[in-house]
């Protein structure tokens, strides 16, 4: 059997206590404007990290981090604190960067600031990796001391980078060389300790409500497939054009999932211009067949016409997309893992979630005229009620 297996664990609306206090920053909106999301979950399976290119200027001694050079600032918030923490410890801030040359004479900050009642305060925490960057990827712990800050329940931290001059040591120190770029920061990736999972540790246990939704057991429902499978009848930058049963309800999640050949790119928009985020993605560069899942949180009432893009020529592809109820509107991605393999059996590997109630959805593809799967288990885990969703083949 030839195939690939996704599968991916999404917060419930429900307030949900922390085993850990790493933070880790995404890419992905927590649902503020001007915000990126950040929590314990690690990024989507198989994404791309993401890499912050901020420029420096010549004499520059306190720049905050863009999403490319020149461009928007960043900044990360936390879901709402579900009870009150007083913060006082030493906070530590783990991030992978680099500068572009030895000239830029830069290294990183941070701050850390309580946002409450939609006012962010003044910062409270800032720490500076104490030596000038290099010209490699590597990691860094600056950490600092918090001045005493208390949170109410529903209170959120928030995170902000900079960059600052440094020459050798004792930062900040000496003069910034202007760069273009100046210095790069990977955050967002999926795999623990490795580059791109930047995070903040903090020294307290903190518990989180995942944002929005009114509590309830997350299902899914409103299930529609599209296979196409025109044997390379499809053009260079096509799509597909299909409809939920009916129009959604409003706050709701959308799981969108499709499988197609290597090296194509999907991506998704709809009548109601949600935002759709990667979630899960398994390029199964053997057989020449990858697996998506993406998903848009906190969607627009009426959502009912979905269109999915492919980037490149394409002959086979297979799409479908679900409504998700009681799942947080924002950042509700709890982690993601995938597999494939030429084998008589497959798995998508094990997780574990960060959360309790989670919402488990996995999604397989086999190449079927090769070798014809026989049968598939969702699980055996006697605590998670399975279900079927959706079945196809071309």
């Amino acid at each position: 059997m030839r195939g690939a297996w996704v599968a991916l664990l999404l917060m419930a609306s429900c307030a949900v206590a922390s085993a850990t206090t790493t933070l880790r920053l995404h890419s992905a909106s927590i649902g503020t404007s001007g915000y990126s999301a950040m929590d314990i979950s690690l990024g989507p399976f198989g994404n791309s990290i993401i890499t912050s290119v901020t420029n420096t200027t010549a004499s520059g001694t306190h720049i905050q981090a863009t999403a490319t050079g020149g461009g928007s600032v960043l900044a990360w918030m936390s879901e709402p604190f579900a009870s009150g923490v007083t913060m006082n410890g030493t906070e530590t801030m783990n991030f992978y960067g680099k500068e572009a040359s030895a000239a830029n004479n830069a290294s990183v900050e941070f701050d850390l600031y309580k946002y409450s009642g939609g006012s962010l305060g003044s910062a409270f925490c800032t720490g500076v990796w104490g030596t000038e960057l290099t010209t490699s990827m590597a990691t860094h712990a600056p950490t600092c001391s918090a001045t005493s800050t208390t949170f109410a329940t529903g209170d959120q931290l928030v995170v902000e980078l900079y960059i600052v001059n440094c020459t050798t040591s004792g930062c900040p120190s000496g003069t910034m060389g202007a760069g273009s770029p100046g210095v790069t920061i990977d955050y967002d990736g999926y795999t623990s300790g490795s580059d791109g999972d930047t995070n903040l540790a903090t020294a307290e246990t903190i518990a989180f409500t995942p944002v929005g939704g009114s509590g309830g057991t997350p299902s899914c429902s409103n299930i529609e497939d599209q296979m196409e499978s025109r044997n390379g009848g499809f053009p260079a930058a096509g799509s597909t054009t299909y409809y939920l049963p009916a129009p959604s309800g409003a706050n709701n999640t959308i799981v969108a999932g499709m499988t197609g050949s290597a090296g194509d790119v999907f991506t998704c928009t709809d009548d109601q211009s949600n935002v759709y985020n990667l979630a899960a993605h398994r390029a199964d560069g053997t057989n020449t067949q990858d697996v998506w899942i993406l998903m848009a949180n906190g969607i627009a009432a009426n959502t009912h016409q979905i269109v999915c893009s492919h980037s490149t020529s394409d002959s086979y592809v297979m799409q479908w997309a679900m409504e998700c109820t009681h799942v947080a509107t924002a950042a509700a991605l709890d982690v993601s893992t995938g597999n494939n393999a030429n084998s008589a059996t497959i798995t998508a590997g094990s997780v574990t979630p960060n959360y309790s109630g989670d919402l488990f959805i996995q999604a397989f593809w086999n190449e079927y005229t090769l070798s014809p799967v026989t049968g598939v288990a969702a699980g055996s885990q006697s605590n998670i009620p399975w279900a079927l969703a959706a079945a196809d083949r071309s």
